[in-house]
């Protein structure tokens, strides 16, 4: 019976989801429940199924551990202060639990299934046998084995075309990356569709091939066996190596890639590294691979050469190691190492004190502070919001809000970027607190944006535009490509002459007659209220209130978005692009197909929501426009 947590600890039975969830994990232990939880956190339904029939005592057991299990889990997170206690039982209902009697239609309803049956062969034939006789044929299908080769898993399952491994890191709620193990025959799509479903629950999707050990358990296991041989030789204590891993190795790797380290220290460093450590130690364990002896052959040393795993020709190399430093310097901070300059030894007692302190239970952190200000330009002033470090070395990111609305439509998103990069969410001019302009149109709202850069002292950074801002977006990276280092456009229509043509025959979108008796407020609520998620009124108000705010016009935004001549502009843009689709979103997911053929090259990210995508999902949101700053080179 498919049933769903309550208060009680316990579950009932009356509580059944309007639709069968989307998302289902087969196999009710402990990967099972932390992939729930990671789903359920995000604000998606999930079913877990227990893929076994049992007796209908040890049945009501296996449900209630799970539950109680899930909601400890969430506690944890709550007493650490990274959410709210009052969410616990709103984020545990999400969970649908399925016994095995009622797992046929489970699977058949879900577009993902991920098989988390114990690690056997035999465990897995019987799963995937079972999900690939129920599931649809579109559905995609993963396991989650952290021990046996998807070449293996993939001919026990019908359409082994939509199969991968996918590899959570333990907790699956807590770490970010998430592995896809792909084989032969895995086709794109289930490939996007993984990388989609992850994205918009704010992990971080990484791709291997045939892989024993994947690419974190195989470079883990190296180091752990050589802490192991490190203490058995004598060379150190486990508390002494645990310290010089938390905040020398760790510390340095969370800034910056392993491959990315071998290029920024040279591949001539690595060489002669391992030369030294095979003679002195073992040579079996420390030599270095052919590679990168061709690449000393080939000259191809990494940074200083301008060529290496990666290619540096071209890029601002002083900008490059300025924002490898900053990276590092925010994980040295994140420690609490960091102490300001001239500080006596107190000071540094103190903090190596802390760096003492290896299994010290970690400190709630405060989410950076959201400022807010104007800057003067020349048709008035423009108003911003601001979040994160201002001095940091990472390019910031401008946020550009959709018509009518204002900078609080990224309200919610602000402070997750803020944590890692310095963001600005921007008013338009005519919308917010911003100044009207004496011509509305997408190319002044581009010069007006660029101004208010140069007067924030911005020289150049990343791009995000929702709706009208995406449109704007694409005018700034057409207009001044050196000024944007990457764009990201979230449900950004793209405005030919065949979609001119459909707008200019549109009735408005948003105004109304002003009314004595205060209807017309009614009237722009009903308007827009089939486009806004049933059950989230708090959102549809915000957008109310920022269309009442609006400088004159409030159709404005619609009007110079229909006139737009975008294909005259797009060839222009040579900024790497993300596209964040919101799947439901009426006006922009059409256009899906159409951005993707003209831009072949952009990174797709899907998120389940629809027209107010950033303050519906700001942490799925959030999460894809992170993963793909950070993967940029």
């Amino acid at each position: 019976m498919t049933t769903a947590a309550t208060t009680s600890g316990t579950a009932d039975t009356s509580m059944s989801p309007a639709a069968p969830p989307r998302h289902a994990a087969y196999g009710a232990g402990r990967m099972g429940r932390g992939i729930a939880i990671a789903f359920a956190y995000a604000g998606h339904p999930i079913a877990l199924i227990d893929s076994r029939r049992r007796e209908s005592a040890a049945a009501t057991r296996l449900r209630d551990e799970a539950f109680a299990e899930i909601r400890t889990s969430l506690e944890s997170l709550a007493r650490l202060g990274a959410m709210d206690a009052s969410a616990i039982e709103a984020i545990a209902a999400r969970v649908q639990w399925v016994d095995a009697a009622d797992a046929p239609a489970a699977l058949a309803a879900a577009d993902m299934i991920f098989e988390g049956v114990p690690e056997t062969l035999e465990a897995k034939r019987e799963a995937l046998a079972e999900i690939g006789r129920l599931a649809r044929a579109d559905a995609v299908v993963t396991s989650t084995t952290s021990s046996i080769l998807v070449t293996q898993l993939a001919p026990l399952i019908a359409h082994p075309e939509r199969f991968l491994n996918l590899h959570w890191l333990n907790p699956a709620y807590l770490i970010p990356v998430v592995e896809l193990s792909v084989h032969p025959e895995t086709s794109e799509y289930a490939v996007e569709r993984s990388r989609a479903s992850m994205a918009a629950i704010g992990k971080v999707p990484v791709v291997c091939g045939v892989a024993p050990g994947y690419i974190v358990p195989r470079l883990q296991a190296l180091v752990m066996n050589e802490a192991a041989r490190m203490i058995e030789d004598g060379v150190a204590t486990a508390e002494e190596i645990d310290r010089a891993t938390r905040f020398g190795l760790g510390l340095r790797f969370a800034a910056i890639g392993v491959v990315e380290f071998i290029d920024f220290g040279g591949a001539d460093i690595l060489h002669h590294a391992s030369r030294e450590m095979a003679g002195s130690v073992d040579a079996a364990r420390y030599a270095a691979p052919p590679v990168i002896g061709r690449m000393m052959a080939e000259g191809r040393l990494g940074l200083k050469s301008g060529e290496g795993f990666y290619d540096y020709r071209g890029r601002d190399l002083v900008a490059y190691r300025r924002d490898v430093l900053g990276r590092t310097l925010a994980q040295v901070k994140s420690a609490g190492l960091w102490q300001a300059p001239g500080v006596g030894a107190g000071a540094g007692a103190a903090a190596a004190t802390a760096a003492t302190a290896a299994t010290a239970a970690p400190t709630p952190t405060t989410a950076p502070a959201l400022r807010r200000g104007y800057v003067r330009v020349p048709h008035g002033q423009m108003h911003y919001a601001t979040c994160g470090d201002e001095v940091s070395s990472r390019l910031p990111v401008l946020l550009l809000h959709q018509t009518p609305r204002s900078w609080r439509e990224y309200a919610l998103v602000l402070p997750i970027l803020g944590a890692q990069r310095r963001c600005i969410a921007l008013d338009t001019a005519g919308f917010g607190e911003s100044d009207p302009m004496p011509e509305a149109s997408i190319e002044a709202w581009a010069g007006a944006a660029l101004t208010a850069l140069d007067a924030l002292g911005i020289a150049r950074a990343h791009v995000v535009g929702h709706h009208t801002g995406g449109v704007i977006a694409v005018e700034l990276a057409a207009r001044a490509p050196e000024r944007v280092a990457s764009l990201a456009l979230s449900s950004t229509p793209y405005t030919d002459a065949g979609f001119r043509r459909a707008r200019a025959e549109r009735p408005p979108i948003d105004a109304v007659e002003p009314s004595s008796d205060g209807t017309h407020l009614a009237a722009l609520w009903q308007k827009r209220q089939p486009f806004y998620p049933a059950g989230r009124p708090e959102l549809l108000q915000a957008f109310v209130a920022d269309a009442l705010k609006a400088s004159g016009d409030v159709e404005a935004g619609h009007r110079a978005v229909a006139s737009y001549r975008m294909d005259d502009k797009l060839g222009a843009v040579r900024a790497p692009v993300l596209l964040l689709h919101a799947s439901d979103d009426p006006f922009a997911a059409p256009h899906l197909a159409e951005w993707q053929r003209l831009l072949p090259e952009a990174k797709l990210a899907t998120i389940e929501g629809g027209v107010p995508l950033p303050d519906q999902r700001p942490d799925a949101f959030a999460a894809a426009l992170l993963a793909f700053l950070d993967a940029l080179p």
